[in-house]
């Protein structure tokens, strides 16, 4: 198997199970939130992103009472830089002690359908956070220059 094989398959976990919530091994009990046209409007309703990250400050606040491991919650990619608009998916990193598994796996433990929105979702261990912000990745990188945690923790990353 080629690296590039291994990588594609990589981005396959991360990426279908939160676009194709009926993916094996991945069922979401409801269909999800995301805005749509209307069949009989012109108009697209989308929510304004300080409704979108209340709620979804909401959700984490809930999740933490569920999980002790759980250490933050945190958005990037257009909401974090402050930039989501119409169509602007929701980009969220878990930081969860007891995280294990492929990614696909971790993602399945938690309850995405129930956001606002359609939700890319990264869950790592603080150790893996660390490890991604002082690789130098593009995706460090990027965490770097954007997330936004949804708590008030000041002691660090996590």
């Amino acid at each position: 198997m080629s690296d590039l094989e291994d990588r594609l398959r990589v981005l396959d976990a991360l990426y279908i199970p939160t676009r194709y919530p009926d993916s094996p091994g991945c069922k979401a009990k409801t269909p999800s939130a995301m805005p749509v046209r209307s069949l009989t409007q012109s108009v697209l309703r989308w929510p304004q992103p300080e409704q979108v990250l209340l709620e979804v400050r909401a959700w984490a606040d809930e999740q933490r009472r569920l999980r002790p491991s759980l250490r933050r919650i945190g958005v990037f990619g257009s909401y974090g830089r402050g930039t989501a608009s119409v169509g602007s998916d929701l980009d969220l990193l878990l930081i969860d002690e007891a995280a294990d598994g492929p990614q696909h796996q971790r993602l399945c433990s938690w309850p995405l359908e129930r956001l606002p929105l359609s939700c890319d979702a990264l869950v790592l261990t603080p150790a893996e956070l660390q490890a991604l912000l002082s690789g130098g990745s593009r995706m460090g990188q990027e965490l770097q220059r954007d997330l936004r945690w949804l708590d008030s923790t000041e002691d660090g990353c996590c």
